[in-house]
């Protein structure tokens, strides 16, 4: 079959020789190793790093049947602003004058959001009778309503009018709805306007834990050591993300300082980089305790997980972030990492299930500090939840088990006529 995937802010297989892929590259992967010829709609504007892959549209064969197509961006600096919503409409009008221009597909699996971008893929498949999947991974625009100035949140009803139309418009013309998790899948189809069928369903996030080639590993051991930044005889802590307002890393850098007074042999290293690194370097002050070695290629990452005891998940107690399943769990599970969060709901009762991991309070430093201080004294414990988040890995969220279900469905939706009657 011939399938488009449409998804933009993920890395790309051209983002670098050993790019980390996540759900949507994944999936790419399975489905031309099934046979399937693959094109991958994305943008030209790199999200992670704020940078151009291409001056402007682009047609890249990345592998024997996988074509990446780039739409041409204008790009933006802060990940909530004007620019950023100019940018998903400029991007959406792109991929909705180029599409007609190539041989129709068979289906198209669209994420959600961008809400411009599932709207424009909807359009198509509904004037050119092919069937269109909507991935929900985010609740837009819900959660927007956390951004605005709190002067401007009752009026939110009012300002996201426009938005939430656009939303039910996108969903209402999916074959199917799928998701991340049973939640978003039932906010999909709140806003279709309809009962699920047997083909709207939900698949986690999952994790490729295919390893780098052993040269990239020693590779980054080698850079590690030349850099001497990961002291021996601590109790390592690490993130790696893209720092801004929508993770707690204030708190993160409160409780690395109020260990390091109370002599608790403790090092908090936080990869990436992002708006907020400039001012989370000044709260830290310099400290040992904390460590900013920027951004790490896959190899690199793997190696500092190697070295960590716990891997943080520092996130606001938001209702997508609370749903859902991020990716870095996946990241710390297949390195047989504990994790640390601040999210109640889903990630809470998934770590409290599978005996991997603590949580403690939002924005509180000192509720951290106490969970980290009992970790790094309690041997046993922590060699049981190590043992556990591995376990928890193989079993749950491989993902050659979630990415050949979601093959499945995709097949089965080309097969299976509409349920309801197009809008």
């Amino acid at each position: 079959m011939r399938i488009w995937l449409i998804k933009t802010g993920e890395p790309l297989p051209i983002d670098g020789d050993d790019v980390r892929l996540l759900r949507m590259g994944i999936l790419a992967d399975y489905l031309v190793a099934r046979g399937h010829e693959v094109t991958w709609w994305s943008s030209s504007f790199d999200h992670q790093r704020k940078r151009f892959r291409a001056d402007g549209d682009a047609s890249i064969v990345c592998s024997p049947g996988l074509r990446l197509i780039l739409l041409k961006s204008i790009g933006y600096s802060g990940h909530i602003s004007i620019r950023r919503y100019v940018e998903h409409l400029f991007t959406a009008r792109r991929f909705s004058k180029a599409a007609p221009l190539l041989p129709e597909p068979d289906v198209i699996l669209c994420s959600f959001p961008t809400i411009e971008l599932a709207v424009a893929a909807g359009r198509y498949g509904k004037m050119h009778g092919v069937p269109v999947i909507v991935d929900v991974r985010d609740l837009w625009p819900d959660i927007f309503e956390e951004a605005l100035p709190c002067c401007l949140r009752k009026a939110a009803p009012i300002l996201l009018a426009p938005l939430r139309r656009q939303v039910r418009k996108a969903l209402r013309q999916a074959r199917a709805v799928i998701g991340t998790n049973k939640e978003f899948v039932a906010w999909g189809l709140r806003h279709a306007g309809r009962e699920g069928t047997s083909l709207d369903r939900a698949f986690p996030l999952a994790y490729d834990a295919t390893p780098p080639a052993p040269q990239a590993i020693e590779a980054a051991r080698k850079t590690w050591q030349q850099r001497g930044s990961l002291k021996d005889g601590v109790f390592r802590v690490c993130f790696a993300g893209t720092f801004t307002s929508r993770v707690e890393l204030d708190t993160v850098v409160h409780a690395a300082l109020e260990l390091q007074k109370r002599s608790v042999p403790v090092q908090v290293v936080l990869a990436g980089d992002g708006p907020d690194a400039g001012r989370l370097k000044t709260l830290a002050g310099g400290s040992p305790a904390v460590i900013f070695p920027g951004w790490l290629d896959r190899a690199e990452l793997i190696v500092l997980m190697e070295q960590s005891h716990v891997g943080l998940l520092p996130y606001p107690n938001l209702p997508d972030f609370r749903a859902n399943l991020p990716n870095k769990v996946f990241d710390y599970l297949a390195a047989g990492l504990p994790v640390v969060s601040s999210l109640p709901g889903l990630v809470s009762e998934f770590l409290e299930t599978e005996a991997c991991g603590v949580t403690y309070a939002n924005r509180n430093s000192t509720a951290l500090v106490a969970v980290l201080t009992k970790l790094a004294q309690d041997h046993s414990r922590l060699a049981s939840m190590r043992h556990n988040a591995h376990r928890a890995f193989i079993s749950r969220l491989r993902s050659q088990e979630v990415y050949g279900q979601l093959i499945d469905l995709v097949e089965q939706v080309v097969r299976v006529p509409p349920p309801f009657p197009p809008n």
